[in-house]
């Protein structure tokens, strides 16, 4: 899946969301909206925290860093 079409899902489901809210809810919400696997495998990589907007979501995906071979996977 390209890095454009995880964006844009993303988008999608952020629109979705009602803030704040915890990683176990944004992961419920993401699963009940049918969003692609790649998407949960990132949103199961984010912090076990409470967000209080789509920035800070953002920020914490830009954080995650890919594992070794992961190209192959993402690309």
């Amino acid at each position: 899946m390209s890095d454009q079409v995880i964006d844009q899902q993303l988008d999608i489901l952020v629109q979705q969301l009602s803030f704040p809210l915890s990683k176990i809810e944004l992961l419920e919400q993401a699963e009940s909206s049918g969003m692609d696997d790649d998407i949960l495998i990132l949103l199961r990589a984010l912090p076990d925290q409470d967000f209080e907007s789509k920035q800070e979501i953002i920020y914490h995906l830009g954080e995650i860093d890919p594992l070794p071979g992961a190209e192959n996977i993402w690309g």
